[in-house]
């Protein structure tokens, strides 16, 4: 059972950084693939994940919310998928992650019913309620105060702070408005000050 993707546009701010991700969990059945028959008190929290397969599958009892970060039940890691390195799960309540073989995970923005992907090496994800961009390692390369940014081209990425999700097209997709909004580059540098009402021209 796979999910339905919905249409993506890289120079649209279609999901916002907390935003997407409980409706989309919300919508996913519960039990597929429920391990050890009368749950887990370690691992209360239940998840979606790829399978080595390429599938999306269902767990009851699969990860649980530590001072070191999400940590998923061994039965569910040992079937997880891993792609360049990584593989991705998503958690009922959370959102969607990455993780390494060895277990590190890190919380990344819902893009497009999964986790960001990475673009000119840097994927954006979530530290400390705001956004950040990390590398394939998961390693924090630009930490931010922004609520909002988009992935990064050409080395620059529109960020925003204040800015709220607004339901476009039907309820479809969610698309980022108002708040203060400017430009930084991999550094993380303000090249345009995050002081204009609307997005960057250029930025789309």
């Amino acid at each position: 059972m796979m999910m339905q993707a919905l249409p993506s546009g890289h120079g649209t701010p279609r999901c916002g950084l907390f935003a997407g991700a409980a409706l989309l969990l919300a919508a996913l059945p519960s039990g597929v693939w429920a391990q050890g028959g009368g749950g887990s008190p370690s691992f209360p929290l239940a998840c979606a994940f790829i399978d080595r397969g390429g599938e999306l599958q269902n767990a009851d009892y699969c990860g649980a919310e530590t001072a070191e970060g999400m940590v998923v039940a061994p039965a569910v890691s040992g079937a997880l998928g891993y792609r360049g390195g990584l593989a991705s799960f998503a958690v009922t309540g959370r959102g969607w992650y990455y993780r390494r073989r060895d277990g590190v995970t890190r919380e990344m923005v819902t893009f497009d019913n999964g986790p960001d992907e990475f673009v000119e090496g840097l994927a954006r994800a979530k530290v400390d309620g705001k956004l950040a961009y990390v590398d394939r390692r998961l390693r924090i390369r630009v930490r931010t105060r922004y609520d909002w940014g988009d992935r990064f081209a050409n080395g620059r990425a529109a960020v925003c702070v204040g800015c709220v999700a607004t339901m476009v097209d039907g309820g479809e997709h969610r698309m980022m408005t108002g708040g203060r909004w400017g430009v930084i580059d991999r550094r993380g540098r303000e090249v345009v000050a995050v002081n204009r009402s609307e997005r960057p021209s250029g930025t789309e």
